[in-house]
């Protein structure tokens, strides 16, 4: 028999961390995302944050999978509606339901939503589609909740793995991009006016605050490189300071003529590095972006990295590199007006969502429990 119980303070999560920790671990290719650190680094940053509204699905007593949703509010040019969704933050990184089953949780937590008093907007839950997994857990569970939603594809992830050599990773390139570093990197290898410089937290080098609030500060202040706001400033400095009490914070910069011109802000996942922030300097892109790859092919040969994930974005210097590219996410919205010009006294948080559907279409099936 499946329970569902909601969170809506931030004091009570201390309670649900233990549970948090070991569903993560259970989870289909956890990310940092889904971590309880960066729960809380989004409800401490960021603007639009109005409370927590974490679903537990319980079975018999046990905590079965979380969705650690939040209550936010929009900012569009026809209002500013109510959001009932996950912590994601565009371009750093994708949440999800935390543990192994899934489906169960959805369904759990959607029908709950269903009948519960909506003191929501907009309902918008973005569904990770990476490495295999299922894309329509969310749209199946609202549909069997009674909602009739609208889906939207977002972006895409990059990966390259990590390799031995350099020539063996440019084999694998597409041969636009390899003609287009050859003509544009000569001798770099050897340009000494290069430094690369990585921190990896850890029981060995866990690194100061104030060393962290350097390397930080270094990365935002690309030369030539984008501006970033004061919002995800804060969000990157809550989240790395608590990865690196885990020991999975990663900052990698590079410099020239000792001016940092490319960096990253990472979380290291296992084997995997996970790059959840990038810049790169817009003079001679192409060379600083291939001197920093030759650098972390180099350095994660020698740590044991597997593997580098990033959200593509033209900021990030990894974009154009990667050897494997999958689709990250897909966005599924519902709204509870049930016409347009309803929906527009609130704001248009997204398109196709001017109907309401009141009735199920089909009788809810049977949730199953992975091992149980």
């Amino acid at each position: 028999m499946l329970s569902v119980t909601e969170i809506r303070s931030l004091s009570e999560l201390d309670s649900l961390a233990d549970d948090w920790s070991r569903l993560w671990v259970e989870s289909a290719e956890p990310t940092v995302a889904q971590t309880l650190d960066w729960y809380r680094a989004y409800c401490r940053t960021s603007p639009s944050f109005i409370e927590p509204r974490i679903i537990v699905a319980k079975a018999a007593g046990d905590v079965l999978g979380i969705l650690p949703l939040v209550l936010k509010r929009g900012s569009f040019r026809d209002g500013s509606p109510r959001i009932l969704g996950l912590p994601d933050e565009p371009g750093l990184g994708l949440c999800g339901v935390v543990g192994k089953n899934r489906s169960a949780t959805l369904g759990s937590a959607m029908t709950y939503l269903r009948h519960r008093r909506a003191d929501w907007d907009v309902i918008e839950i973005t569904e990770r589609t990476l490495d295999g997994l299922s894309g329509n857990r969310v749209h199946t569970a609202m549909r069997f909740a009674g909602w009739r939603p609208a889906t939207q594809a977002v972006g895409s992830l990059g990966r390259f793995e990590i390799v031995a050599r350099w020539p063996d990773f440019l084999a694998e390139t597409d041969a636009t991009t390899r003609l287009s570093l050859y003509r544009s990197q000569h001798n770099v290898g050897h340009d000494n006016r290069y430094e690369f410089v990585r921190h990896r937290s850890g029981p060995t080098c866990p690194g100061s605050a104030d060393d962290i609030e350097t390397l930080l500060e270094e990365a935002f202040h690309i030369s030539g490189g984008p501006r970033v706001s004061q919002t995800r400033r804060d969000f990157l400095k809550e989240i790395t300071q608590s990865l690196s009490a885990d020991g999975r914070a990663d900052i990698c910069l590079l410099y020239r003529d000792s001016l940092p011109v490319a960096s990253m802000i990472n979380a290291v996942v296992g084997d995997r590095v996970v790059s959840i922030y990038g810049a790169v300097t817009d003079h001679d892109r192409t060379t600083v972006a291939s001197k920093l790859v030759q650098e972390l092919l180099v350095d994660g040969g020698r740590r044991g990295d597997r593997d580098v994930t990033w959200s593509e974005s033209d900021d990030h210097p990894l974009d154009g590199w990667a050897l494997e590219r999958l689709p990250l996410s897909q966005r599924v919205c519902f709204a509870k007006y049930s016409t347009k010009a309803q929906f527009l006294r609130i704001g248009r948080a997204a398109s196709q969502l001017w109907h309401r559907n009141e009735t199920p279409t089909r009788p809810a099936p049977e949730l199953r429990v992975v091992g149980t």
